[in-house]
């Protein structure tokens, strides 16, 4: 005896193979403009904000920065002005943040910003400014009065 069994597959009209479903593979309306699915695309236009196209939704994909109708890639660091940046995310955008270097005084590395004295007893203080240390010039009190002699105070 020979038994045999037959499957019937059960399609749904609105639905296709694998479960995908004719939502899918939407065209993009951005804007006014119409782009395919899985395109990506500048807005607004020659800017450095990339979108993609998919499934009929706009998203967000890259925000580099731009400098002179230059876009550079994000964490990209690029000589600008009169020093280093660093391309750096920004909520939907993207921005140029300065990198300031470190200094090296006496053996010791500090960052930008930091102070250290020398010699050791405290007599002058320095300040990392951007890999240089530059000496920091302090005025003693009597020395603050004499500058303003001439104004009196209430």
């Amino acid at each position: 005896m020979i038994l045999v069994f037959l499957c019937v597959a059960v399609f749904n009209k609105n639905s296709c193979c694998r479960g995908r479903s004719k939502s899918h593979n939407k065209d993009c309306n951005f804007h006014g403009k119409t782009h395919k699915h899985r395109t990506s695309f500048q807005h607004p236009p020659g800017s450095c904000r990339q979108y993609k196209c998919h499934n009929g939704a706009a998203q967000p994909y890259r925000f580099d920065c731009a400098f002179r109708g230059r876009c550079y890639e994000l964490n990209l660091i690029a000589r600008l002005w009169s020093g280093n940046y660093r391309c750096v995310p920004d909520g939907d955008r993207s921005k140029f943040v300065r990198i300031f270097k470190d200094c090296t005084f006496h053996g010791k590395t500090y960052k930008n910003g930091k102070t250290a004295f020398h010699p050791p007893d405290g007599c002058r203080e320095y300040m990392c400014n951007d890999g240089k240390m530059e000496f920091i010039f302090h005025l003693r009190p009597s020395e603050l009065l004499s500058l303003h002699a001439d104004e009196t105070f209430d």
